[in-house]
């Protein structure tokens, strides 16, 4: 059927609705057990997708306003009470989001009907209700007779249909746990699930940042229980943890969520610096401080700095990008800033503090004439090292050369079409040489009966074959010239 707003129907099943309604959508959720054993308590969970304004539930049992709850920065209250919740009377999450009371039965009603009415604030103001009735079993007696039932026949058909139906208590996930960390020590949160639980588990925590997840984290499970250690905490762990579990009944897998905030006592925290060199230089920083910072101080060398016509001074709330465990977050932050009107150079410093501790920032801005001395000796000294390194290479050269020359001396050639070289023998002790005597070099005939003289030659020659330069040892041939007398 098709029906609209105004309650006329037509042929389809399709409603439409004002579109301008979707910006006052909020989803809420109250969920209880069906059934409740007369004088017994039960809990009932309210919770909404966006925090209702002032952080206050209401819940309505019968008609009647039972209790209004209020989430404080300091913990859960109860304006029945006006007081602080105990734990086993009423409950609210850290985020403002859910709220739990523990509803009593009695014999006189039969069912508890119940209502939970939030305020919110989006476009405009306005209250969104949900309400679940839960049934009350007088299990000690029956508000019925029947004739030829006893009264302990009924008792045993109550006893048994209080078992059957399974009076199931929702489950109830909490975080506990210190928030609050100061720098570089670790806190631990836990978060446990109480309830009615079948087959339950956790999955892992969150980490977010002004509601970007930055990064997911694996708990210590023990029982019903997930455990968190951020140890030697920093400025990037502050932020929203969120424990995520889940029950499953049959083949029905419900998830719970509950979240809590960690804030971490740190000094102002720098994201980025900058030099602007422009015709009057700045010097920039920007930062973030989850405690409200002190003014920014700076400093020329030890010498503070005011306002006045050699500096400018300016201080600004800014929007921030800081990469936080690899995801880009957009962030609310400061940022200093300083103008050198006279354009002095020197040793400037910023230091930023809140009430957790100071951080500094230096700039070295060199002088024109120092950047030009310091230009000059980098140019001279550039110069030597390159002077230095080609000698080395050009002596290398030289050096490398030298011993390829004589290196090339000393070998010989393969040259086989070369011809002999002959090479003179040493002198014999006991022989004179031919050379060596004054005479005419005649030998004269001379009549006598002695025997001829004889004449020693000795034959001298080196064979180089193939190239070779083997020396063979020394062979004399003897030659005999006999003289006959006439």
């Amino acid at each position: 059927m098709f029906k609209e707003e105004s309650g006329v129907e037509s042929g389809c099943d399709i409603t439409v609705r004002n579109p301008h309604s979707y910006a006052l959508s909020v989803n809420i959720k109250l969920t209880g057990p069906e059934y409740v054993k007369f004088g017994e308590h039960a809990w009932v969970n309210c919770s909404s997708d966006v925090s209702p304004y002032g952080y206050i539930a209401e819940f309505i049992v019968n008609g009647v306003t039972f209790n209004s709850l209020q989430r404080h920065k300091t913990g859960c209250f109860s304006a029945n009470y006006e007081t602080e919740c105990l734990q086993d009377m009423c409950k609210c999450s850290n985020d403002g989001k859910s709220y739990a009371v523990r509803v009593g039965s009695t014999k006189q009603t039969r069912s508890l009907n119940i209502v939970c009415s939030m305020q919110f604030k989006l476009v405009r103001s306005f209250v969104q209700t949900e309400n679940i009735s839960i049934r009350v079993l007088d299990i000690e007696g029956p508000f019925i007779t029947a004739e030829g039932v006893s009264t302990d026949c009924w008792k045993k058909y109550a006893y048994d249909m209080y078992r059957a139906v399974n009076i199931r208590h929702p489950p109830v996930m909490e975080i506990v746990g210190k928030t609050v960390c100061n720098s570089s020590l670790s806190i631990e949160l836990s978060c446990s699930l109480s309830g009615d639980l079948d087959t339950y588990g956790f999955d892992l925590w969150q980490h977010a940042i002004d509601g970007v997840v930055v990064r997911e984290l694996i708990g210590v499970i023990s029982n019903n229980t997930s455990a968190l250690v951020i140890s030697s905490c920093s400025f990037n762990d502050r932020g929203d943890y969120t424990c995520i579990a889940w029950n499953r009944k049959k083949r029905k897998k419900d998830y719970l969520r509950t979240s809590t905030q960690v804030k971490v006592n740190e000094p102002p925290f720098i994201v980025a610096s900058y030099l602007y060199n422009e015709s009057i230089p700045v010097l920039s920083v920007d930062y973030l401080s989850d405690a409200e910072p002190n003014s920014p101080r700076w400093f020329r060398y030890k010498t503070s700095l005011v306002n006045s016509t050699l500096f400018t001074i300016i201080n600004t709330r800014t929007t921030l990008v800081s990469q936080i465990h690899g995801k880009e977050v957009t962030l609310s932050g400061f940022s200093t800033n300083l103008s050198l009107n006279n354009k002095a150079r020197g040793e400037y410093t910023v230091m930023l503090s809140n009430r957790y501790g100071e951080t500094e920032y230096k700039f070295n801005l060199i002088s024109e004439q120092s950047s030009f001395l310091f230009s000059i000796i980098l140019l001279v000294l550039t110069g030597m090292v390159v002077f230095i390194v080609t000698v080395g290479v050009i002596g290398t050269v030289i050096k490398i050369n030298s011993l390829t020359g004589d290196l090339e001396m000393k070998c010989y050639p393969k040259n086989p079409g070369r011809g002999a070289i002959y090479y003179a023998a040493p002198e014999d002790e006991n022989q004179v040489h031919v050379y060596n005597e004054t005479d005419t070099g005649y030998e004269e005939s001379t009549e006598s009966n002695e025997t001829g003289h004889y004449m020693e030659i000795s034959d001298i020659y080196e064979d180089l074959e193939n190239g070779r330069d083997d020396r063979h040892s020394y062979e004399f041939s003897h030659h005999y010239i006999e003289v006959k007398p006439d």
